[in-house]
């Protein structure tokens, strides 16, 4: 259907993209029929010489790798040129393999740098993440549940001088949130909410506007990402409502006040080797 644009390349943090609809027939069949946007990703890893001429069933059919969008797994499918002639490309898709969207679906792949990527998501999450405009066959985005942390009322008490005194200078010892650190967070922030400075809220009882420390990269992900993940990069000074908004607000609003603050924040992640793209934030705070 068309190539990636500029903003979904970035968002995904692709070198070069494509994506289309999987009809109700290529679903029934298992089997996709590849455009010429989707061929020029695949060609980037994939050569033309290594796809056979053969039938989509034939058990000498070779597999081909490719890393599976939001997820930490490769699946391996058939590719081939099911006809004597010509160079329609097909792509077989199967539950067992792993990866097979339902018909109506947008199903993309692209190049990352280094692989292959596949993945899919319905038409209304594909419009929410800012992507192309397709024909959609549902406007109702699935419930997504909030991403909150149930020890964060404690932490922005702490930060506030809202808890009785302690020696400790780690407020929670599950991810070692260090105060002095989340304060000067906020202190760079001038204490003013980075989605809108001009949000107003109360003297806190530190003499300095009410705003909140929020961890832009979640602190749940430290092990994954194996990085420290309390540091004055990845912390973003946030107004209550803001704050709640980043949790529990609707899958559109959510997206749209990750891409701000990512895109605010992305190079001085990358300068303390916290390498994430957009697509990968989104999938932590469990919006894709």
């Amino acid at each position: 259907m068309g190539k990636f644009t500029t903003q979904e390349e970035s968002f995904f943090g692709a070198t070069m993209g494509a994506y289309s609809i999987v009809t109700q027939r290529e679903f029934i069949d298992s089997q996709i029929t590849i455009d010429q946007y989707e061929k020029a990703v695949l060609h980037n890893v994939i050569s033309t010489a290594s796809i056979p001429r053969m039938g989509a069933r034939s058990r000498t059919a070779p597999k081909f790798n490719f890393k599976l969008f939001s997820k930490s797994k490769i699946v391996s499918l058939n590719i081939t040129y099911p006809k004597s002639s010509g160079n329609e490309t097909r792509l077989y898709i199967s539950s067992r393999a792993g990866f097979k969207p339902n018909a109506n679906q947008i199903w993309f792949i692209f190049h990352d740098g280094s692989d292959l990527v596949l993945g899919s998501m319905d038409t209304a999450r594909w419009s929410a993440i800012g992507g192309s405009q397709v024909k959609s066959v549902s406007n109702t985005l699935n419930t997504v549940k909030p991403c909150f942390d149930k020890e964060d009322d404690k932490y922005q008490r702490a930060l506030h001088g809202l808890l009785p005194p302690s020696r400790r200078s780690v407020i929670y010892k599950k991810d070692n949130r260090v105060k002095s650190v989340a304060i000067s967070a906020l202190s760079n922030a001038n204490f003013s909410c980075e989605i809108d400075p001009s949000h107003n809220t109360f003297l806190s009882t530190t003499g300095q506007q009410y705003v909140e420390a929020h961890h832009l990269v979640p602190l749940s992900k430290q092990s994954d990402l194996q990085v420290i993940l309390d540091r004055v990069e990845n912390i973003v000074a946030l107004c209550p409502t803001c704050h709640r908004a980043v949790h529990y607000s609707e899958i559109t609003e959510r997206l749209n006040l990750l891409r701000k603050l990512y895109t605010a924040r992305s190079s001085r992640l990358k300068s303390v080797q916290i390498d994430v793209t957009l697509a990968e934030l989104s999938v932590m705070y469990k919006l894709l």
